[in-house]
């Protein structure tokens, strides 16, 4: 099997960011329902399928396997929560045609009054 330069470039990122074991990863991100702590295997699901958006589109969480042993970085956790934040976030409110045609109009009294 060859290795794509994708993956060196992986390797080389999460080494220079500080690679943790998935437990350590699962440790950092504490307790998320009823006080109890994020397991490691979850952290491990999130490397082998990722998570599904709205969208489509899945999220994995970039890991490395080293020593017989997945590893990540917590930057790369971090941007893996924010992906799906991201993507969860409500889209910007749509300008209403009243409001779009008043800014409009603001607009062009504006350019009268500079000269244009």
């Amino acid at each position: 099997m060859a290795v794509t330069p994708a993956t060196i470039d992986l390797i080389d990122c999460l080494t220079a960011e500080g690679l943790i074991p998935l437990a350590e990863a699962a440790r950092r991100l504490g307790s998320t329902r009823r006080t109890r702590p994020v397991h490691p295997s979850t952290i491990n699901r999130w490397v082998m399928h990722g998570h599904r958006l709205k969208c489509g589109r899945t999220v994995r969480l970039e890991a490395i396997r080293s020593g017989g042993q997945w590893q990540t970085s917590w930057p790369a956790v971090r941007r893996y929560l924010a992906a799906q934040t991201e993507a969860a976030a409500p889209p910007a409110a749509a300008r209403s045609p009243v409001r779009r045609r008043r800014e409009a109009e603001a607009a062009e009294r504006e350019l009268e009054q500079m000269g244009a």
